[in-house]
């Protein structure tokens, strides 16, 4: 059982999510489609994601995440279209969103460490890699990220010593 946000003012939390979300997309652009669409439009957005077309991909989260604010797997989609888009300082606060709306899941920990070790950024690198291992010990759906966990720590103390070629 995920421990998820319980939010006592729902009003409150969505204006403030939709607010976060006006930072990443321009919403005067995006069309709210119908309740009834939303499982096509995931997979289009996944789709999109996949093929490393981030525009398109960033316009379908932000129409998802205006049909579910609380959504943390749309907010994992717009934080990995933004990564993708080489956006790490907006995917970082998206991975945040993902990992207060999920207090379980290691993921948004993981990728948010993948970002710091690409800006060689020991302190909050350190940071994120314990949460994520943390979090991926909690529960057994989450035991392959122990294993992805360790393997970034490495790659990350390797690159510091200079021992890294990528």
């Amino acid at each position: 059982m995920n421990n998820h946000l319980d939010f006592k003012n729902l009003q409150y939390e969505e204006s403030f999510i939709l607010d976060m979300l006006s930072h990443y997309v321009e919403l005067s652009s995006v069309t709210v489609e119908p309740r009834s669409k939303e499982a096509g439009l995931y997979e289009r957005a996944v789709r999109a994601y996949r093929e490393g077309l981030s525009e398109e991909s960033l316009t379908l989260f932000a129409k998802l995440i205006l049909m579910e604010p609380l959504s943390s797997d749309y907010w994992m989609g717009m934080a990995s279209s933004l990564h993708l888009s080489e956006n790490p300082i907006k995917a970082l606060s998206c991975y945040a969103i993902v990992a207060l709306l999920d207090a379980e899941d290691p993921s948004p920990h993981f990728y948010a460490a993948q970002i710091f070790l690409k800006q060689r950024n020991e302190i909050e690198f350190t940071k994120a890699i314990e949460l994520s291992y943390a979090r991926a010990t909690l529960n057994a759906e989450y035991t392959p990220w122990l294993e992805k966990t360790m393997d970034l720590k490495e790659l990350f103390y390797r690159k510091e010593r200079g021992v890294y070629a990528g």
